[in-house]
């Protein structure tokens, strides 16, 4: 991370991210992140060309098995930052228990992380 005011420390057990809705200059691919084919495949068929800054300082620490906190704006594509980690981590161990996600009590996130990523 960079020392800009968007950043926040982090520790060796969770990670606090910030990202902006732009994406990061020389940004790196879902593939480069570490997303495997089957849901690089669906981001694409989602639309979802690049990772977001978010996505590209969060999705790596989530697949080395970091908890992540991520503050970002609106429409920052926090839901993917978060979703994909826990997707792929369950094409690699199902279980039926898997994730914990904190949403606010609007309606309007919740709603939209069910109808985008399922329930």
């Amino acid at each position: 991370m960079s020392d800009s005011e968007d950043d926040i420390s982090t520790s060796s057990t969770s990670t606090a991210v910030r990202g902006s809705e732009t994406m990061v200059t020389g940004s790196k691919t879902f593939e480069e992140l570490g997303v495997c084919e089957p849901l690089v495949l669906a981001c694409q068929q989602m639309g979802f060309t690049k990772p977001t800054q978010i996505q590209q300082e969060s999705i790596p620490m989530a697949l080395a098995g970091r908890d992540i906190i991520g503050l970002a704006q609106t429409g920052s594509g926090k839901t993917a930052a978060f979703a994909i980690p826990i997707l792929q981590s369950l094409l690699d161990n199902p279980a039926p228990l898997f994730g914990l996600v904190l949403a606010p009590t609007r309606y309007d996130i919740p709603t939209h992380t069910s109808t985008r990523w399922g329930s």
